[in-house]
Parts: C-alpha cells; sequence; structure tokens
C-alpha cells in the first residue's frame, strides 16, 4: 500500500455524540488499499461529541482521526469549514473527498474501494454515487431508496431530466464520492452566503464532469428529531424546495445554463401542445 493520503473524508457534526462513534466504526470498517484521513468538523457542539471521539480514537490508536471544533456554533455546515479553514488547510492535498453527517454511516465496506476504483478508471466522471437507505429513527423502519438513475450522465442530461420530470435524479450527501479539483471541502461558489445544501453542491460539482449513478446501496441516512433538515418547519421545507430549481440555475455554469434555459422551453411547448390537443 502506497503511503500516499488518496482520500480526505470529511465528518459534520453538532451534538450528535448518540450517533458519531457508529459513523466512524463504519468509516474505519473500510477495506480498501487507498489511504484516507477523516477530519471531524464540529460546530462547537455543547455535549459530549469530543469525548466520545477522542475514546474511540486511544481505542483504536488511530493517527487519521482529527477533530477540530469551532469557537462559537456557526449554525451551518459551510460557515463551520470556513472558520476552520487555516486548520484543515493540511488535510486538503488529496485526490478525492468525501463528506457525511455524523448521524449517517456506511453500510458497505467496500465503499471507498469501489468509488475510487472507478473513479481512477473514468477519468471524465467527477463524482460518483449510490443509492441508500432511509432509516427512520423514531419508529425503526428501514427503506431501500433506489428510485434514482443509474448510469454515467453529464450536466446536459441531467438538466434535462430535470427539466422534464421524468425521473428522480437526487441521491444523499453520505452516497458522492469526488474528485477533490477545488483543494477544498467546498467549491468557491459556496463563498456566497445563498449557496449551501448538498443538492447545490452536487449540480456546482457537475460543472466540472460526469455523474456515476451506480445501483449499489452503501450508506444509511438516518431521520430523527434532532436532524438538520428535519427540525425544519414543514413550512419552511416547502418554501426551500420551490426555489431549488431557481438556486440550482444560478450555480451552474454558463453552458449548462443555456442547456437549462434550451430544454426549459422546449418543455414549455410540449405542454402547450398537449394543452391544444386537449
Amino acid at each position: 500500500m502506497s503511503n500516499k493520503i488518496t482520500l480526505s473524508c470529511f465528518v459534520h457534526t453538532y451534538n450528535q455524540s448518540l450517533f458519531i462513534k457508529e459513523c466512524l466504526n463504519s468509516i474505519f470498517s473500510q477495506k480498501t488499499k487507498y489511504k484516507f484521513e477523516v477530519i471531524i468538523i464540529d460546530d462547537c457542539s455543547t455535549d459530549n461529541t469530543k469525548e466520545v471521539v477522542e475514546s474511540f480514537r486511544k481505542e483504536l490508536k488511530l493517527d487519521n482521526l482529527h477533530f477540530f471544533s469551532t469557537k462559537k456554533n456557526t449554525g451551518l455546515g459551510k460557515k463551520a469549514i470556513q472558520e476552520l479553514g487555516s486548520k484543515i488547510k493540511r488535510f486538503l492535498n488529496t485526490e478525492y473527498i468525501y463528506r457525511i453527517d455524523s448521524d449517517d454511516y456506511i453500510i458497505d465496506d467496500q465503499k471507498f474501494e469501489k468509488q475510487i476504483s472507478l473513479l481512477e478508471e473514468n477519468p471524465d466522471v467527477v463524482g460518483i454515487c449510490h443509492h441508500y437507505m432511509l432509516i427512520e429513527e423514531e419508529n425503526g423502519n428501514k427503506t431501500i431508496c433506489n428510485n434514482s438513475i443509474t448510469g454515467t450522465l453529464s450536466a446536459r442530461e441531467l438538466i434535462k431530466i430535470l427539466v422534464f420530470n421524468s425521473h428522480t435524479i437526487y441521491n444523499h450527501t453520505s452516497t458522492y464520492l469526488y474528485r477533490n479539483i477545488h483543494k477544498s471541502p467546498l467549491p468557491p461558489q459556496f463563498k456566497k452566503d445563498w449557496v449551501k445544501g448538498d443538492v447545490l453542491y452536487n449540480w456546482s460539482m457537475l460543472n466540472h464532469g460526469k455523474i456515476y449513478f451506480t445501483d449499489d446501496v452503501m450508506s444509511a441516512y438516518r431521520i430523527h428529531k434532532n436532524g438538520i433538515w428535519n427540525s425544519i418547519p414543514k413550512e419552511k421545507q416547502r418554501f426551500l424546495n420551490e426555489r431549488l430549481v431557481y438556486k440550482i440555475f444560478k450555480v451552474l455554469s454558463f453552458k449548462n445554463k443555456c442547456y437549462f434555459i434550451i430544454f426549459t422551453i422546449q418543455n414549455f411547448f410540449k405542454k402547450s401542445k398537449k394543452c391544444l390537443n386537449f
């Protein structure tokens, strides 16, 4: 095995001491020839998250697990990363980057091996993702979310799907692994206040290459009362979802914006023709 660090794995956390050990266990159980560092971005937790991490590190004698915490709660993952920028800079000279929230976890110990190997074999692909398991903490229900498309798709193809709404293209943050093209946990566009969230992250990265959608199920997304999205009032969730397409358009490159406009016009005339025929 090479001594070169291939992957930087960022774990975002805030008051998730109940779940973070399971998340870390799933990461350090990966069976892969690729070396990786794990960087925990803690947004000034007030529970015993740090103590859980330190105990885990000592128990397994890990030298590739690093914990950084903000001085005060920022309320947003990207702001926590920005505040800790100078401290985590040394971990950003890697080929690939992976992001996961500490209340989620990996369920396939081959995930890193499979995803990095596929990216190594496909230089035109900027990122790779898969299906996932949805876990409802309140009732213990587990659902395999495998309705998303599969295959290697360009931004143009995915924009067409988005506009014509013929198929879901969403996969959870924990499913994606990307090339570290910006040498940063976040694309430069995330310096703007309004750019945030996993969906805009994925569309921003699409400006740099194709996305490989596989049919594996390799991570679990946990829904619970203290989760980031679940804690947002339903009315605000609807508002954010309604504005999402507009924000996606704004993070696209000029060429991809043109595709978006062309497909939107085509879709308008397609719907108009149906109405006239009716």
